[in-house]
């Protein structure tokens, strides 16, 4: 990163030209940016309407009639994690792999992140252990897996599978 001086040729640069060389250098650096994000956009957007395209043909050849054209799209608040099925699938592969013992939440967060490349300190950990929470709950009302802690209580949650001939069943 070039100094101060390198653009005034001065030992000791006053503070208001060192503030104004900082400004001008953040402001460049913020348009390189947007530079190199509309330049991905035309890409993307192509991609996205291939993807929309593909998907409005399909919906006339389902039983129910929907005009796919009448319908609105939505902004989802923040990006999935993880693809769609993914936390499922890492939660059986995790108590499979187990035979048997159970596996703290924290073991299950992380052995999902591991396997979906993950870094669990830029995501937040506590943001991932509340998704993976959640699908473990409903693994539960699905009879899936079975608790092995009181759900009242701030202690660490343990799981297993509530049969192990369920250990075969792909997610």
């Amino acid at each position: 990163m070039p100094k101060n001086r390198d653009y005034t040729g001065l030992v000791r640069t006053p503070p208001s030209m060192a503030w104004l060389i900082q400004e001008v250098a953040r402001l460049k650096g913020r348009i390189d940016k947007i530079d190199k994000l509309l330049e991905a956009l035309p890409r993307e957007r192509v991609e996205l309407m291939q993807a929309l395209d593909a998907l409005q043909r399909v919906i006339p050849l389902h039983e129910v009639p929907v005009d796919p054209h009448q319908i609105k799209g939505v902004s989802t608040s923040r990006p999935r994690l993880v693809g769609h099925g993914d936390i499922r699938k890492g939660i059986m592969e995790c108590l499979r792999l187990a035979e048997g013992e159970p596996r703290y939440t924290l073991e299950i967060v992380l052995f999902i992140a591991r396997k979906n490349g993950l870094d669990v300190d830029a995501i937040g950990k506590e943001n991932l252990r509340r998704v993976v929470a959640r699908r473990l709950r409903d693994m539960r009302d699905e009879g899936l897996v079975v608790p092995l802690h009181a759900s009242s209580t701030n202690k660490l949650g343990a799981w297993k599978f509530a049969d192990m001939g369920l250990a075969s069943r792909r997610a």
